[in-house]
């Protein structure tokens, strides 16, 4: 629990598909990756998966096209921390499209049910 008393938001954790993998792989700074997706996922289970066993979190797929993008703008490598930035900003906006919406959905029904019509 938050000082609000507000459960704290859960971790998001990026993921690669065994189809992006090869193109995560040619992006600068991911030497340190293991060669195959296969390995990446063993390695990704083993490091991720017991730390966060029994909570909720929320995988986020890193497309290689708009990673490098984010990388580019953000004068960045693909490492590990890079990476869960780019998953937060994606969770983030994300979540800011929903509440918008949501928002926009209770303006909405105000707007239908109100008494000055």
């Amino acid at each position: 629990m938050t000082a609000t008393g507000e459960r704290p938001p859960p971790p998001v954790v990026p993921v690669f598909t065994p189809e992006d993998y090869p193109l995560i792989l040619q992006l600068p700074g991911t030497d340190d990756l293991p060669s195959t997706w296969a390995e990446y996922h063993r390695i990704y289970d083993a490091k991720h998966m017991e730390s966060l066993e029994g909570l909720s979190y929320v995988p986020m797929v890193i497309k290689p096209d708009l990673f490098k993008a984010w990388l580019d703008t953000n004068s960045q490598v693909a490492s590990e921390h890079s990476t869960q930035l780019f998953a937060q900003e994606l969770l983030d906006a994300r979540n800011a499209k929903y509440e918008a919406r949501r928002e926009d959905e209770r303006a909405r029904r105000l707007k239908t049910y109100s008494p000055d019509r």
